[in-house]
């Protein structure tokens, strides 16, 4: 078996009947194990216990065997080797099921699944470093489906890797040891070109005729939002499953059709240990975050009413003071002609009550002003 970074580079030895086939450039399955028990942040206690089991003889079968299908299924199939695989994986994994006890059993295969298609990832991103780019959510994806599906019969929830705490797989070794870089920046470049040609078809001469109208725009919302924002709707509904030992776990059923005990599975069962499922996804409706951001959006056209209101009535008020101030002042001259000449100041007080506005011209002025205040007032000012 070669021992080179990439996945072309690496080749089954072949089946072996009583001995496992060790896994690629020499790893060690119990570290691996131990690197994502590590991740989950177990309490002491508990990962005590769980050790136990994941670093029992048949976990650390299944793991090698495991990875070597995954291998020959994704890259180098050979049906003969995938059988003999496959059925050494369903003898560990009886032998797994049958030594937990039962008092654990539900709460260990709840996580087993994951536990074990994680371990299989970190493999594949510590084995072959220049091929990273091929384990992609796409590969996690399949990887998982097909992992969950063998081990309990049930699909696992869309996107069920997201929570996986490798990303620093593809920079640092499970030890924390930063990786080498590729070989040469030479390789690293032709590599890269090979599959931006592969992938995007474009026209270069067109993109550097006019290169604004190739270029994509993302607004500063967008960039930070990095979190996935969940509808706002109750969520799926989940069902419970009861684990049925002749049907539901392809890899029990295989085991007793090897060994010819199908008739096991009509006995009655003593242990009930459930599953959840998703019965049904939520239908699309607006998530948190589209939420918040329309909500945003009314509060900052709600505070631009207010202020072009606010500043319609200032605008008002000042209106009516002058209006006020210059009655006050007319009468006040009225008053003091009055004590001199009377008669004159009777004909003067008959003009200034026929030049005062009436009500109706007080109004059509006012709503004139107010139309004139959105058009006028600047609000870059305030914001």
């Amino acid at each position: 078996m070669e021992t080179k970074k990439n996945v072309e580079g690496c080749n089954f030895s072949g089946f072996k009947t009583n001995e496992l086939t060790q896994l690629p450039r020499h790893l060690d399955a119990e570290r691996i194990y131990l690197f994502i028990l590590k991740a989950h942040n177990f309490d002491e206690k508990i990962f005590k216990i769980w050790k136990t089991h994941f670093l029992s003889e048949a976990s650390i079968a299944l793991l090698h065997d495991a990875f070597w299908w995954w291998f020959l299924y994704k890259f180098k199939p050979d049906k003969q080797n995938q059988d003999s695989l496959f059925d050494r994986i369903s003898e560990s994994y009886v032998t797994l099921f049958m030594s937990i006890p039962l008092s654990r059993k539900d709460a260990f295969f709840q996580m087993y699944p994951d536990c074990l298609a994680q371990a299989i990832y970190a493999t594949f991103q510590e084995a072959f470093p220049e091929s990273s780019n091929l384990f992609n959510d796409e590969f996690k994806e399949d990887l998982g489906n097909n992992i969950f599906l063998w081990l309990s019969g049930l699909r696992p929830q869309k996107g069920f890797w997201t929570h996986w705490k490798l990303k620093e797989l593809s920079t640092t070794t499970i030890h924390g040891t930063k990786k080498a870089p590729l070989k040469s920046i030479q390789g690293r470049i032709a590599r890269s070109q090979e599959r931006i040609i592969n992938t995007i078809d474009f026209n270069m001469k067109k993109i550097l005729k006019n290169p604004r109208a190739n270029t994509v725009s993302v607004s500063k919302e967008e960039s930070r939002l990095t979190t996935k924002s969940h509808y706002c709707s109750p969520g799926p509904e989940f069902y419970r499953v009861l684990l049925n030992i002749g049907s539901q776990s392809p890899l029990i059923l295989h085991y007793l059709k090897m060994h010819e005990l199908a008739g096991i599975s009509k006995a009655p069962r003593k242990s009930k240990m459930k599953f959840t499922a998703i019965l049904r996804e939520p239908s699309p409706a607006p998530t948190y975050y589209d939420i918040i951001k329309e909500a945003k959006r009314k509060f900052a056209r709600n505070q631009k009413d207010f202020r072009i209101e606010k500043h319609r009535i200032n605008e008002e008020i000042k209106f009516l003071r002058q209006r006020q101030e210059r009655i006050d002042k007319e009468l006040d001259r009225l008053q003091a002609k009055a004590t001199k000449k009377p008669y004159e100041a009777g004909d003067d007080f008959e003009k200034f009550l026929h030049n005062l506005p009436f009500e109706d011209q007080e109004r059509e002025f006012l709503a004139s002003l107010s139309s004139s205040t959105s058009e006028d007032y600047n609000f870059e000012d305030e914001y």
